[in-house]
């Protein structure tokens, strides 16, 4: 069994303000919406970084670790190349073999095509690590919407 979060919600002044929900529950917030006013969506950012830190991103990452073909001194070899296709949180995510050894998540959706590049790069050093200095990353983060590392 393994933990998966359905969004957030703010508390102002002992009240509870907003609730916000990951885009794959979106639909079933859509059938029930007339019942609560408070529930928000959120935003394509914040989407792309709970799909690129899921417990679906992490076992695509956790098997590649795991590939023969994850060399870290010849990691950019064709041959040793990496890549897998997903979809997690609703949207298509790519994880692919990157510099130093490293795994490297990026959303591939059309749908969500942005100009800024939005990524999370995974280490394997004593366990698996994951690395982003957006600010964003680091709310999403302490507000444990990532299940990847439940």
């Amino acid at each position: 069994m393994f933990f998966k979060p359905i969004g957030y919600y703010v508390i102002n002044q002992g009240k509870v303000t907003d609730i916000f929900l990951l885009k794959e529950f979106e639909n079933a917030y859509n059938q029930l919406k007339i019942n609560s006013p408070k529930v928000r969506l959120l935003n394509k950012e914040e989407n792309i970084y709970i799909a690129l830190c899921s417990r679906e991103t992490i076992n695509a990452v956790k098997k590649m670790f795991k590939s023969p073909d994850n060399n870290t001194m010849n990691h950019l070899l064709a041959q040793n190349f990496q890549q897998e296709n997903l979809k997690s949180n609703g949207i298509n995510i790519l994880v692919k073999t990157s510099m130093m050894g490293s795994l490297e998540a990026v959303c591939v959706d059309e749908n969500y095509d942005s100009n800024e590049d939005i990524f999370v790069m995974f280490q394997n050093n004593n366990g698996i690590s994951f690395h982003c200095n957006e600010p964003i990353f680091h709310r999403l983060h302490k507000q444990e919407l990532f299940g990847a590392f439940k």
